[in-house]
This record gives C-alpha cells, sequence and structure tokens, in this order.
C-alpha cells in the first residue's frame, strides 16, 4: 500500500527534524512577527479559520496565523496561533521556548529511502502479537497508516510510506499534544534540532520490536540508528559515516536526483526547495 497521491516533492532524507509545530500566545504582537514572516516565507494563501482562530492560509495550506478570542479566568482574551507542518516546519523550531509562547503540538520525525512498499496489516499483527498497542489506519498521511498507542492520547506514533520524488520513502513521527509538546519545548529548545528529534523519538523505538518484515525491521533499524546518533550529539545535518549510513551518500543521492529533475523540468518551486534542502544539510561536503 502507499500513499494516496503521489507526493511530487522533494522530502528531506536521513535526518531528524520536526514535521509539525503548533504555537499560541496571548501577546498577539510578538507572534504577530513571526506570524508575518511566515506567511511571506511561504506565500500568502486564502483567508481562513482554525478552531475559535481567524486568519491567512500559506504555502498550499502548510502554514497558518490567525487570531482568536479566548478563555482565561473567566475572562475572554485575544489569543494568536500559529502553525506549521511539513517540510517547512523545521524552519520554526526556533519558535520553541521562546517566552510568552505555547508549544501545543510537535511531530518529531525522520524520514529514509526504502527499496520497495510492504504490507503494514502483516507488521501490525505481527506486532500485536508481541504486545505492541498498534492499528492501521487510511488517513491523510497513507492507505496503511501504523499507530503506535493510541490516537486519542497525548503522544503516539505513525509509521507510514510517502511515493515522493526521490523513491519510496519509509517516514517514522510522533505526534505530541500540549503536554508533551511544552516538555519537548522545553529541553528541545537548548539543542540541536536533530538532537531533540532523536531524544524524543526513543519512545517510539521502544514500542517497535522486531517484526517479520524484512525491509520494514531494516528501515525502523536505519531509523533507530540516525536518531540515536543524533541524541549522542551529531547536529542536524552532520556527517555521519558508519557502513550503508553515510550522511554523504544520502546527500549525493539526493542532490544529484534533485538537480536532474530541477534542469529537466526547470521548475522553481524545486530550485527553491532543493536550495532549502542543502541549506538544511549544512556545508557538509567541505
Amino acid at each position: 500500500m502507499t500513499k494516496k497521491t503521489y507526493d511530487n516533492r522533494l522530502v528531506l532524507v536521513g535526518a531528524c527534524a520536526i514535521d509539525w509545530i503548533t504555537v499560541t500566545s496571548w501577546d498577539v504582537m510578538d507572534l504577530s512577527v513571526h506570524g508575518e514572516n511566515m506567511l511571506d516565507a511561504l506565500g500568502k494563501g486564502d483567508n481562513g479559520q482554525i478552531m475559535q482562530y481567524e486568519g491567512t492560509w500559506a504555502g498550499e495550506k502548510s502554514g497558518f496565523y490567525g487570531v482568536g478570542q479566548q478563555k482565561q479566568k473567566g475572562e475572554y482574551y485575544a489569543n494568536a496561533y500559529l502553525k506549521v507542518s511539513g517540510f517547512n516546519a523545521k524552519d520554526w523550531y526556533f519558535l520553541m521556548g521562546e517566552d510568552g509562547f505555547n508549544t501545543s503540538r510537535v511531530d518529531p520525525q525522520i524520514t529514509i529511502e526504502i527499496e520497495q512498499p510492504f504490507d503494514m496489516s502483516r507488521v501490525c499483527a505481527n506486532l500485536r502479537d508481541k504486545g505492541v498497542k498498534c492499528g492501521v489506519y487510511s488517513d491523510r498521511y497513507s492507505d496503511g497508516t501504523l499507530y503506535i498507542g493510541s490516537k486519542g492520547s497525548e503522544r503516539f506514533g505513525r509509521v507510514y510510506m510517502k511515493d515522493t520524488r526521490q523513491g519510496m520513502c519509509l517516514r517514522c513521527e510522533m505526534q505530541l499534544g500540549k503536554q508533551y509538546s511544552n516538555q519537548f519545548a522545553l529541553y528541545g529548545s537548548q539543542m540541536p534540532q536533530s538532537q531533540a528529534v532523536g531524544v524524543a523519538l526513543r519512545w517510539l523505538w521502544r514500542k517497535l520490536p522486531k517484526s517479520d518484515v524484512e525491509i520494514f525491521d531494516f528501515g525502523v533499524d536505519r531509523c533507530r540508528y540516525i536518531a540515536n546518533m543524533s541524541a549522542n550529539g551529531a547536529e542536524f545535518g552532520g556527517i555521519v559515516k558508519e557502513q550503508e549510513h553515510d550522511t554523504l551518500k544520502w546527500l549525493e543521492t539526493l542532490v544529484y536526483k534533485a538537480i536532474e529533475n530541477v534542469h529537466a523540468k526547470g521548475d522553481e518551486t524545486d530550485n527553491k526547495r532543493l536550495k532549502a534542502i542543502i541549506e538544511a544539510y549544512g556545508e557538509i561536503v567541505n
């Protein structure tokens, strides 16, 4: 089973990063500065609404900034809301830990390339036999998303396949609600993004014992390896050299493929995305 619609974009492969961040603040003025910067960076879209917040969408609805009324101590006050999801979320990591900002959702993730798709239902059945609370659902992420833990809890995991420009990829991510997001922001703001994400993903790895699906186990092992390297101090985009886990190899494959696509199609969006990916990895080829 693969993703419902082909994701015709470049993705950041082999690096720990956040895939979603939601921040709110009673200090509307301060957050509005970041909100306007986000809208300018991603491109302003249509007006819209999320819950009680009325505002503006950006970047194909991957970003949103709005203001609404929220109750505090029996009175209603203006409250600002900013969310960024997908590839661009990593660029707004700095908002965590800022005075007066409350982080209400964070999705730590890592994405790796795999050679072929596999049956996630088979993986789920095997993990259930090993005592793992999980289920496979069809949702906006994939026709077969493996959920680890309860979808209604403050912390749960997702594992699914993405059919991207670079080929078939495996995404391992967590969704942290308000309680865990604030904990993540508390320690995450004091360390590199990849290190914080690596630490957070340890919970997901502990929930994933070996299954009998070789390609799934290989993918998860690779994700675990990268996340552990990050947790041990490897900075975001740092060089990792360990057998097939070679950041330079990933970068070479990623960038060369992307350059070929850009030159072949002359896609301005790809040019911008490729530049952002290279910047995210850093100058590791020097």
